[in-house]
């Protein structure tokens, strides 16, 4: 079964957990962010209520058993800065499409490399996915250069959408030779 509940997960400066109804403010803080709205549009919230909304969301599809979310949480000082997700799961491909949105004043330090790379190793190792897929804007040259370190690999491209594949024995590859990312 690829669907678990989203675990408590943490990596060397954060830990990943699922989203709580107290989560608001401090959410809606990289939700309303432009960048995200830019360049990750699903996670971008307009208003308080809309980013409420999309928690209680969040909240009800994990319940449910339809998604993984995540809030991204620094350990230092308990700040959240962004959200992860996981839907699209497919248990007969035993794939899985993954997201990120990481508020943009924490952009390019190594945060979105650490929470993929937790991310994969959970969902290869724990969960049983043979395929993780993803997608970038054209234009989000920083979140291309993470899943090129990351050994995704290109497999389709549509307008302005560059959609990206890990297969499990490509990670295992990756992880054997260089061992935790």
């Amino acid at each position: 079964m690829l669907n678990k509940k989203s675990e408590l997960l943490f990596t060397r400066r954060t830990q990943l957990r699922r989203f709580i109804p107290k989560d608001l403010d401090e959410s809606y803080e990289w939700m309303n962010d432009e960048k995200i709205k830019k360049f990750a549009n699903e996670f971008y919230a307009q208003s308080k209520e809309q980013a409420n909304k999309k928690i209680k969301d969040y909240i009800e599809s994990e319940d449910k058993n339809l998604d993984y979310n995540w809030l991204i949480i620094l350990k230092k000082n308990d700040q959240a800065i962004g959200e992860a997700k996981a839907n699209n799961i497919n248990e007969d491909e035993k794939s899985i499409d993954l997201s990120l949105a990481i508020n943009s004043k924490f952009k390019n330090r190594g945060y979105a490399t650490e929470v993929i790379s937790k991310l994969l190793e959970f969902f290869f190792t724990e969960v049983g996915a043979e395929k993780v897929r993803t997608y970038s804007d054209i234009d989000n040259e920083s979140w291309q250069e993470v899943l090129k370190k990351l050994n995704f690999r290109q497999i389709s491209k549509k307008g302005s959408t560059i959609y990206y594949e890990i297969t499990n024995i490509s990670y295992m590859t990756l992880f054997s030779v260089f061992g935790e990312i």
